[in-house]
């Protein structure tokens, strides 16, 4: 097993050096198939897998960088491409019971706006899928392992409006502000937590954070809590 799996990662190095597709799909490309040769009985043989750029998609994502470098926030932008009817990623068919996702979030916007690929630079092995004993057990690789390579035909974004949104991105990033557990909050405080809970009340079950509302009625002011929802890549199957 430990021979097959350094075999196919040295595959997979080696079409990746090459600028072929090794994972799956991106937004903004679509997956082309190249063949080379027939086999015994004359069908075609695929030799690998490469990108090519989906106009329409494409320029969603110019669209995403532009607004972004106007000024918007990632909930705004993502307001208006959901209301605008703007192509969207392939989301995963959910399993649990719940209803598909639709539109577009604030998370898939800063994905899109952190990926490497739409200025000509695919980035793999950032992480590890399987452990030593082939059981299921992602997680992340140090920054030294992550392999790049330079592919300019799959270039959206000039490099003076990626390093512009880069900074922007990083400054605003930078002033947000990050609880003791390492979660970060939406978006650059303006004062101090004025909730002792703030950053340290989380839903048992799915793992939210629980945040304070207040609603004003007939019989006067009350607090209750809510759950802020996780984000979509450690969600599990729960009910509330």
């Amino acid at each position: 097993r430990e021979q097959t799996r350094d075999r196919v990662h040295e595959a997979h190095t080696a079409k990746h050096r090459q600028g072929y597709v090794v994972g799956g799909r991106v937004f903004g490309y679509r997956n082309r198939d190249v063949h080379k040769g027939t086999d015994a009985d004359g069908r075609p043989l695929r030799s690998h897998v490469e990108r090519v750029i989906n106009e329409a998609e494409a320029a969603v994502v110019r669209r995403i960088f532009t607004l972004y470098d106007s000024g918007l926030g990632l909930k705004r932008i993502a307001k208006l491409l959901t209301d605008e009817g703007a192509p969207e990623p392939h989301h995963a068919r959910r399993t649990d019971g719940l209803s598909d996702v639709k539109g577009w979030s604030p998370s898939t916007v800063r994905g899109i706006l952190m990926r490497e690929t739409y200025r000509g630079v695919v980035v793999w092995n950032k992480t590890r899928k399987r452990d030593n004993y082939g059981q299921w057990a992602p997680k992340d690789r140090p920054k030294s392992e992550w392999i790049m390579a330079s592919v300019p035909s799959l270039r959206i974004i000039d490099d003076t409006l990626w390093k512009r949104v880069e900074t922007r991105r990083r400054d605003t990033e930078g002033r947000a502000l990050r609880f003791q557990s390492g979660r970060l909050s939406g978006r650059p405080p303006k004062h101090t937590p004025v909730n002792l809970l703030a950053g340290l009340a989380t839903c048992g079950v799915c793992g939210g954070g629980l945040i304070v509302e207040h609603s004003n009625n007939r019989k006067g002011r009350y607090f209750f809590f809510m759950i802020r929802r996780p984000p979509r890549s450690t969600l599990f199957p729960y009910t509330t």
